[in-house]
């Protein structure tokens, strides 16, 4: 039921304080603290905060994966970058690799770790024992674990597609926190997912929006007579035909039809099915 369990040292209340309630979807546990994931993809921490632990941990929902280093924490995002906080006695926070794509974190006592979409190992901080400079130089790997002074790696396929075939309800909770192109409109809702469209423009009702959809015959895929239709309505306000929603079509219009050529409309969660089966 996503409850939680935790017993044995309680100096800075990293059992006690365990939160109650259902839902939660991952857990871990540092040093002296712990963490745990919501269903929204959202943080609870608790426990040691002398570094920052609790306090400095990120806000918003959305993320994907936790892991409790000594006195630090990392989280993963929906888009595979990773949060780093806590203590960085030896850079295990701020030498973080920027990016997105990554698939999995671990965290060890002075030291971090994170899986690329390759499968090959980013390693930061202490480098006492090797953790850092001794890792290997394949790719492949989908999992990784931090222990003290050492690392663990996990070979294996790496995923197809970011979410399991088999949707939980926590699942589908996650799926509704997502704006993927950063127009304001959430993914289950949005007409064009992952083109940014604010005003939802949908000229053609086909439960595609403009910007993802050149294809004004509807024939299935955008082809050079409906960049032509464009370049026919050229200085005019014919909603159909103006790509960028700017009001007036123009070549910039044109030319986003020529960059979707051969292409279908899309995606846009309505037209994909109830609940934005497109993702």
């Amino acid at each position: 039921d996503g409850s939680i369990d935790s017993w044995g040292s309680d100096v800075y209340s990293q059992v006690g304080d365990t939160p109650s309630g259902t839902g939660f979807t991952a857990i871990s546990g540092g040093g002296e603290h712990s963490l745990a994931l919501d269903a929204d993809g959202s943080i609870e921490a608790w426990g040691d905060n002398r570094a920052g632990q609790v306090s400095d941990k990120p806000a918003g929902a959305g993320f994907t994966a936790i892991a409790g280093g000594g006195s630090h924490s990392l989280a993963l995002d929906a888009d595979g970058s990773i949060e780093a906080w806590g203590s960085d006695s030896h850079g295990q926070v701020s030498t973080a690799p920027v990016g997105t794509g990554f698939i999995a974190i671990g965290a060890g006592y002075h030291h971090s770790l994170a899986v690329a979409s390759d499968g090959s190992i980013e390693a930061w901080g202490s480098d006492a024992e090797g953790q850092v400079t001794g890792l290997p130089v394949e790719s492949g790997f989908t999992a990784i674990a931090g222990g003290l002074y050492h690392s663990v790696a996990l070979r294996g396929e790496l995923p197809a597609a970011p979410f399991a075939p088999e949707l939980t309800l926590a699942d589908i909770a996650f799926l509704q926190t997502f704006d993927t192109d950063g127009d304001g409109t959430l993914d289950d809702t949005d007409n064009c997912t992952e083109t940014p469209n604010p005003g939802q423009l949908d000229a053609d009702g086909d439960g595609f929006g403009n910007a993802c959809d050149a294809d004004l015959n509807n024939d299935g895929a955008v082809g050079l007579d409906d960049v032509a239709e464009i370049l026919a309505a050229m200085g005019t306000a014919s909603p159909a035909a103006y790509i960028n929603g700017d009001g007036a079509v123009g070549l910039d219009d044109a030319a986003a039809a020529l960059q979707m050529l051969g292409a279908p409309p899309g995606p846009g969660a309505e037209a994909c099915g109830a609940g934005g089966a497109c993702f």
